[in-house]
Formats: C-alpha cells, structure tokens, sequence
C-alpha cells in the first residue's frame, strides 16, 4: 500500500487527491447542510473573458451527492457568469452560516450579525477593519500572500480533490458541492474552469480580512501562536479560543477606544501552541 493510500485511510478529515480515493464513495445525503439560499441572478459578480457568455446545461451530480445544484435539469442553461456568481454569492452565505459559537452549544456565536443578515449575501463585513463591530471576539495576525492563497485552496480547491470525513465542514455547505460539481464536469473546457477560479481569486483579494481557513475548518478558533486575541479576558486569557482572522499585507485594525494594541487588552504570546 502506499503512503497517499495509509494516509487517507487513517486521516479521516480533510481534501484530498481523487487518485487517493478513487475507489471510496462519500455520501453527504445524510449529512445536515445549510440552507440553499435563493440568489438574484441579475446582479452579476463577473464578467469572465472568453468564457463568461458561454452557455452551459443544467449540471449532472454524481451518485453519492444527494443536494440542490446551481440549478434543476427542468431548467434553461446559464452562461458561465451567472454560474459563477450563484457559486461565489452562495459561498459568501456559507461562510457566515458557518460562524462558530464559543465553547458550549448554549452560547451565541463569536459573530455579531442575525440569522437574516447571515443568510443574505453581503460581502460588506470582510471590508471592514473594524472588527469588533463584527465579532464579540476575535484573534488575528497578518497573513502573507502564501496564506491568503491556502485559505483560497480549501475554500475552491482544484478540480479532481474530494471532501473526507465527518468532520469536515465543507460537506455540508451548498456552494462547495456546487463548486466540486461544476469544476469537476467532463465536458467543461479545464480552461473555463481556470478562468472562474482566477476570477473568484480576483475577487477574494479584495476583501481586508478572510477566516484562518484549514483543510477542514473554515472557522479555526483554538489558540495558535502568533495570533493576537482581542479581548484578553476569555476563560485562558489571551489564549482562549475565538475566530482566527487572517488580515490583509499593510491594514491597521480599527479598535475601539482604549482598546487597541498598545494598551493591555491585545498581547502576543511567543510560546508553543496548545494545539
């Protein structure tokens, strides 16, 4: 056996090579996935070149993928643009129905916004430094362009990758099984492919800030060092958990009045993780 093969077999979470689990069948049917969201199509995100008028047929899922698609067999094909958009707008509701809850089901999530406006598409709050309108707590720290482009990886990975595991959130949000159904089609030009995932790109890098998104989290909330956590007065101080933020190259966080870095409030801890 392998070694792709003994560390899929054991590592059960997380995007891996369709090589690797060409004969695994995952099925999500059972799993709970977040709501489809009803999206306006006219209000078009992108204009694709070359691609972007193309019409394309209603999408096909394979077996083992029992959810709504972009859109139903009964209906007319769609160009590429709207595709895209109904894909990304999607993706957007996703990530703010995934926010997380500190630790006890019985508490109200890190996120500062309501079921209505999580369910609405609106990319407002990622062009914001101010934060802590956003967030009753949070952890953040610069992310590189190497970061930005991982986070950017798990959220579109490349065609010819699928979700492993339970555990793992990407199963169980809508815009991904559209994405891994749309970038995954036979009879789609791989160049068409490339040219909506580097408009997605385009358009990720415009945002402030993104989620520290991982192979299965969009939402990492554990301590890791380098991260600076705001406020400090969790249940571990600096250490407790809390969304980890990845902040564009050069932005400076809005902090409320005699709150920011310099005061006692945010502080950097340089020893090891607890994870």
């Amino acid at each position: 056996m392998r070694l792709d093969d003994l560390q899929a077999k054991y590592n059960t979470v997380g995007i891996v090579d369709a090589d690797v689990m060409r004969k695994k069948r995952i099925t999500t049917s059972k799993q709970h996935l977040n709501a489809r969201i009803e999206l306006d199509e006219e209000a078009l995100l992108f204009d694709i070149p070359h691609f972007g008028n193309q019409l394309i047929p209603p999408i096909m899922l394979g077996d083992g993928f029992n959810v709504d698609d972009t859109f139903h067999e009964s209906e007319p094909a769609k160009t590429v643009n709207i595709i895209a958009t109904l894909i990304f707008k999607q993706c957007i509701v996703d990530i703010f129905c995934k926010s997380p809850n500190p630790e006890g089901a019985h508490r109200s999530s890190f996120l500062k916004r309501s079921e209505v406006q999580r369910r609405t598409f609106d990319e407002s709050p990622f062009h914001t430094l101010a934060l802590d309108t956003l967030f009753f707590a949070f952890a953040w720290r610069i992310g590189t362009l190497d970061d930005w482009q991982r986070c950017f990886k798990w959220l579109f990975p490349e065609p010819g990758t699928v979700i492993v595991g339970k555990g793992n959130q990407y199963a169980t949000c809508p815009y991904f099984m559209k994405w891994k159904a749309f970038s995954n089609r036979d009879d789609l030009d791989p160049e068409l492919i490339k040219a909506v995932r580097k408009a997605f790109w385009g358009r990720f890098r415009t945002y402030s800030w993104v989620p520290d998104i991982s192979q299965d989290r969009i939402w990492p909330t554990s301590y890791r060092r380098g991260f600076l956590r705001w406020p400090t007065n969790g249940l571990k101080g600096p250490r407790s958990t809390a969304p980890r933020l990845l902040l564009k190259e050069g932005s400076v966080i809005m902090f409320p009045e005699r709150l920011g870095p310099e005061d006692d409030d945010v502080i950097v801890i340089d020893d090891e993780d607890d994870e």
